[in-house]
Order: structure tokens, then C-alpha cells, then sequence
């Protein structure tokens, strides 16, 4: 990356007034990547921009999942995945429990099966092992439900590969490699508004986007510890 900077911060509008110095710095006619993770914050920051200018071009605003899910398309197109809702995420669980209670696999689970939250609560567990990187065995390692978390979370993986589906953790991973390898989207200034980071996934991805801009600002709100985390990993600086 060229140049990159972090702002923390307790305002928000002293936050945002960082971030369009920063775009009025760029000039009128630099295109730029606006990521955050709320629609409502980057709408009012574009609008302050476009009242101080009059007009305004070229601020292409995305969530980051939106952002890896553009740049991950054509790889997961080429493979014949296909992205799910967390609706259809809960659906591929609940058909893995279905099997695994039919093969006698649920083990200290067995007695909530059929409980309303069981779904939810797995569906959260697998994925957010997934969007960290964690692999189904390592669930052994703690003993006891462990080892049917083990065996539900291999499931999960399986029925994915099965019916062609690409959950979050997919879609990041092959977002983060379609950067590393065609470098998309090269020479686009970022700007990072308030962008909640929670896994190490979303991290990497970052971080592959960052290496290859040629200027960056990120904006955290003062206690966002795990996002300011991950932020400095990314641009290799400290705040």
C-alpha cells in the first residue's frame, strides 16, 4: 500500500470530518471505495461531501460483505457454488441434524434436538468457527460435547460441498485469493468508515485489499479494541 492512516475517535462526526478531509484531499475526480458497516453511515457521510461540493461522483459505497461478495463471484460462478441467506444456513443445519440424529450421532445433544434453539445456536457456532478459521476437529480437543460438535461441524462442511453452497467463511476466502492472485480492485483509494471486524477471515480479507491500495483510511470508534486489532495488522502501522 502506498499510504494509509487510522483515525480513532469517541464522535462520530469528528470521525466522518476525518474522512472527508481525507476525500477532499483525493479531489472530485478520484473514484473511491467507501466500506462500512452500516448503509446509514455511509449515506450521511456522502451526503455531507455532496453538500460541500454541490455534487458528487464516484463514491461507491458497500458493506464489506458486499464488497467480498463482488469480488468473489466470478471464482464461486466458475466452481457452481452458490451463496446462502442465514435462513438457508439454518437449513443446511438442520438437515445435518436430521442425519446425524438418524445415525445415533448427537450424543448430549439428543435430549434438545427438537428444542427451537438448537438450530440457531449451531448454525452460529459453526460459522463463526468457520469465519475463524477453525477446523471441525479442534472441537475434540475440549472433550465431552466436543466431540459432537466435531462430528456436526464435519457434517456441515460435507453437506456444503454436497449441494454447492458457499456460506460466509467460502465466500471471504475465495474473495481474499481473487485479490492475491488478479489483485481486484487495484488503484481504488479505500475508505473504511467504522467498519466492525470480527473475524479473522474479515481480517485477511482486509488486509489483501489494503497491500494493494494506494491510499487508505480507516476510522474506529474509541473501544473498538478488535477492529482497531486487526486495522493495525492491516496497515502495519499503530494508531
Amino acid at each position: 500500500m502506498g499510504k494509509g492512516a487510522i483515525v480513532t475517535g469517541p464522535a462520530a462526526s469528528s470521525r466522518r470530518r476525518r474522512a472527508r478531509d481525507f476525500l477532499e484531499e483525493l479531489g472530485a475526480a478520484k473514484a473511491v471505495l467507501l466500506v462500512s458497516s452500516g448503509q446509514q453511515a455511509a449515506d450521511h457521510l456522502v451526503r455531507e461531501l455532496a453538500i460541500d461540493r454541490g455534487s458528487l461522483l464516484g463514491v461507491h459505497r458497500l458493506s464489506l460483505d458486499a464488497l467480498a461478495y463482488r469480488i468473489a463471484l466470478p471464482s464461486l460462478a466458475a466452481q457452481g457454488l452458490v451463496t446462502h441467506s442465514r435462513l438457508g444456513q439454518e437449513a443446511v443445519t438442520a438437515r445435518v441434524l436430521h442425519r446425524a440424529r438418524a445415525d445415533g450421532k448427537l450424543g448430549a445433544l439428543e435430549p434438545i434436538a427438537d428444542g427451537p434453539g438448537l438450530v440457531r445456536a449451531l448454525t452460529s457456532t459453526v460459522n463463526e468457527c468457520r469465519l475463524h478459521g477453525i477446523a471441525p476437529d479442534r472441537f475434540r480437543e475440549i472433550g465431552g460435547i466436543g466431540e459432537v460438535l466435531a462430528e456436526l461441524a464435519a457434517r456441515y462442511d460435507e453437506m456444503l460441498v454436497e449441494h454447492g453452497v458457499a456460506d460466509r467463511a467460502a465466500v471471504y476466502r475465495s474473495a481474499r485469493a481473487a485479490v492475491e492472485t488478479a489483485g481486484a480492485p487495484v488503484g481504488l483509494p479505500f475508505v473504511l468508515l467504522d467498519l466492525a471486524i470480527d473475524s479473522t477471515l474479515e481480517g485477511s480479507f482486509i488486509s489483501a485489499l489494503l497491500e494493494r491500495a494506494q491510499i487508505a483510511l480507516a476510522t474506529v470508534p474509541t473501544g473498538d479494541t478488535r477492529s482497531l486489532g486487526f486495522l493495525e495488522t492491516a496497515f502495519a502501522v499503530e494508531s
